[in-house]
């Protein structure tokens, strides 16, 4: 479980051949594959009495932190990128 986390969290970290930040994409797909709740499910069904506990659970807590970010901050740039191209939400002003 250790080498997953470190695993997702070292893609999100990773960057394109042009020095771009990747990660919105990346997170994208994860949500879109469910690992936001396997992720939590697995959080969920932790058993707290084994002694590498804290560390799989800090884990968890720090890679779905990194995808909920990631998801608000592409959700926030693509409305202002809609706010400035004159589209609000899905409703397109006509002139």
């Amino acid at each position: 479980m250790i080498a997953l986390i470190d695993m997702i969290n070292d893609v999100l970290a990773a960057r394109s051949p042009s020095g771009s930040n990747i990660s919105t994409e990346v997170s994208k797909t994860l949500k879109d594959v469910g690992m936001i709740q396997a992720l939590s499910c697995t959080l969920e069904n932790l058993n707290l009495d084994h002694p590498e506990c804290v560390k799989i659970a800090n884990g968890i807590v720090k890679t779905l932190e990194s995808l909920t970010v990631e998801q608000v901050q592409g959700h926030e740039d693509a409305q202002h990128k809609s706010s400035n191209l004159g589209v609000s939400g899905s409703n397109v002003h006509q002139h």
